[in-house]
């Protein structure tokens, strides 16, 4: 990640303009789905040609699954632009980010999803051969991949952009949100699970209990990275764009004796 965001690399990268890296974006969301595009859209597909058989009518469940499982990382892939904006504008006007605009940022962003994207996918492979392996390996590694490497990301992501003083409560701030959420949606997953009948059972059940126990442990983790952020956000800063100079100090009076 460090060599990805070397001003060198960057300005090469960015030489494919942000269209193509939107494209990159919306191929590595198809490949990270691959498996549930072309595996659950299938079925999907067939269950609905047989409602329209009942009615008399004939679809074609091929073209179907064909549209649906390209435009499903097409709506991804606009809900993630329209949220990295949202969130640039946010986090702009909360901590007055100037060294770094929301184009650059959205870039630095994408290369770190389509990196996700790309590990996942691999890992999706096995769900070709070992379809039972869908049930555990998604909730060990969809939320624990993104987040490493969004972690992974925001060290240098700090170190460059923005000051000592605010990398602490810069990183609770988004991590509460961030993290949160997901813990919801696991927690929510798990109670549902639990209630449902019949009760779930093997990997299913250890799948609804990873979806909410990592996310829980990562939160943990987020406090202990938290406090060192915070010993580093008392430390003297060495980034020269972030040196707060005194506007009222003019060597000829202090020369002077005033």
């Amino acid at each position: 990640m460090k060599f990805l965001f070397r001003d060198n690399v960057v300005a090469k990268l960015k030489k494919l303009p942000d269209f193509g890296w939107m494209c990159l974006l919306y191929v590595t969301f198809f490949f990270r789905d691959a498996y549930s595009l072309v595996g659950d859209l299938s079925a999907e597909a067939d269950s609905l040609a047989a409602q329209f058989a009942e009615m008399g009518m004939v679809v074609n469940t091929k073209a179907v699954m064909v549209v649906s499982s390209l435009i499903y990382p097409l709506i991804v892939t606009v809900i993630f632009e329209l949220l990295i904006m949202a969130v640039y504008s946010l986090l702009a006007r909360r901590f007055y980010i100037v060294s770094i605009n929301r184009k650059d940022f959205a870039f630095r962003i994408r290369i770190v999803i389509i990196l996700a994207n790309l590990i996942l996918g691999l890992i999706g492979i096995f769900y070709f051969f070992f379809a039972e392996t869908r049930a555990i390996l998604p909730a060990i590694f969809e939320y624990s991949v993104q987040t490493a490497l969004l972690v992974w990301f925001y060290e240098q992501f700090r170190r460059s952009m923005l000051p000592k003083r605010i990398h602490a409560v810069f990183f609770m701030y988004i991590a509460r949100i961030y993290v949160g959420i997901y813990l919801l949606i696991g927690a929510f997953q798990l109670i549902t699970g639990l209630v449902s009948v019949p009760t779930p059972q093997g990997l299913e059940l250890a799948s609804l209990i990873l979806w909410f126990l990592i996310p829980a442990l990562s939160a943990v983790l987020g406090v202990i990275y938290y406090k060192r952020l915070v010993k580093i956000s008392l430390e003297t800063e060495d980034n020269d764009i972030f040196i707060r100079k005194d506007e009222d100090n003019n060597d000829i009076f202090k020369d002077l004796g005033f």
